[in-house]
C-alpha cells in the first residue's frame, strides 16, 4: 500500500512537472516569436516597435534592456540624422565647390556648385559612386586622386583645358576615436579665374605706372635742376620750361589717381 502511494505520488508530481515545462515551452516561444517579430521591425527601421511581455525575473530584465536598447538606437539614429541635416545645409549654401569622399574615393557628399565644376549629372545620385566615375576634369581627378589619403591639408592652382582656374584645397579626415587614421578627405574646390584674372591686370597696371610714373618725374626734375643753376635764361624760355613742369605735374596727379580710384576698387570689393 505504502509503495502504491509512493508511486502515485510520483507519478503525480511527474504529470505537474510536466504540465509546468510545457506551459513554460510554449510561453518561451511565445516570448522568442515576439522577439523575433520586434527584431525584423527593428531591422526595417521600425524603432517605434516594442517587446510588449509581462516577464519577472531575467526575461524580464531582458525584455527592459531590449527596450532600452531599442530606444538608444532610435535617439541616436534621430541625432545623427539632424547633424546630417544640418551639415548638408551648411554646404549646400557655401559658394564654392565642397565634396566629401571616403579613402576609395567614393562620394559621401556633394554640394551643387561642386557638380557645376566636375559636370556632374544631375539625373543620377553622385552619392556613393567613385569619383573616378563622376568627376569629367582630368585635370580636377588627377590633382585629387594624388592627394587622397595625405595626413596634411593639400593645396593647389590648376587650369584646365578650357582656361578656367581652379584652387583646390584637399584636408584628410580622421577617425574620431583616432587621429592618425584617415577614413576620407573634404575636397574644397573654387573657381578662381576672374580673380586671376583681375590680379594680373592689376599687376600690369602697376608695372604701366610705374613705368609711367618715372617720365614725369625725370622731366620735372630735369627743368627744375636746369632753372636753378642757369639764372639767366631768358623769361620765354623760364616760362616754356615752368608750362612743362605744369604739364608734367597733371600727368603725375592723374597717374596718381587712376592709382587711388584702383585702390578705392578693391577695397570696396574686399568689404
Amino acid at each position: 500500500m505504502a509503495n502504491s502511494n509512493i508511486y502515485f505520488f510520483i507519478v503525480l508530481i511527474s504529470i505537474i512537472v510536466s504540465i509546468i515545462s510545457i506551459r513554460y515551452a510554449i510561453n518561451l516561444r511565445n516570448y522568442l516569436k515576439e522577439f523575433i517579430a520586434v527584431s525584423k521591425k527593428i531591422s526595417n527601421k521600425e524603432f517605434h516597435s516594442k517587446i510588449n511581455i509581462s516577464a519577472k525575473g531575467e526575461l524580464g530584465q531582458l525584455v527592459d534592456n531590449f527596450n532600452y536598447m531599442i530606444d538608444t538606437i532610435d535617439t541616436t539614429i534621430q541625432e545623427v540624422e539632424y547633424k546630417n541635416l544640418q551639415l548638408k545645409s551648411i554646404v549646400k549654401s557655401i559658394s564654392h565647390g565642397i565634396l566629401a569622399i571616403d579613402i576609395n574615393g567614393n562620394v559621401l557628399l556633394i554640394n551643387k556648385e561642386a557638380k557645376n565644376i566636375i559636370k556632374a549629372s544631375y539625373v543620377d545620385p553622385i552619392e556613393g559612386k567613385n569619383i573616378n566615375n563622376v568627376i569629367k576634369d582630368d585635370k580636377i581627378l588627377n590633382e585629387i586622386s594624388r592627394f587622397i589619403g595625405s595626413k596634411k591639408t593639400k593645396m593647389k592652382q590648376i587650369t584646365n583645358d578650357e582656361e578656367i582656374v581652379y584652387n583646390i584645397k584637399l584636408d584628410p579626415i580622421y577617425l574620431q576615436s583616432s587621429k592618425n587614421v584617415i577614413i576620407g578627405s573634404i575636397i574644397n574646390i573654387e573657381n578662381v579665374t576672374e580673380r586671376v584674372r583681375l590680379e594680373n591686370m592689376r599687376s600690369d597696371f602697376v608695372a604701366n605706372v610705374t613705368h609711367e610714373l618715372k617720365t614725369p618725374l625725370t622731366s620735372i626734375s630735369g627743368f627744375v635742376e636746369t632753372l636753378r643753376i642757369n639764372e639767366n635764361i631768358d623769361h620765354k624760355t623760364r616760362d616754356r620750361f615752368l608750362g612743362i613742369i605744369e604739364n608734367e605735374s597733371d600727368r603725375l596727379k592723374r597717374l596718381i589717381d587712376d592709382i587711388l580710384l584702383l585702390s578705392f576698387i578693391e577695397n570696396k570689393d574686399t568689404i
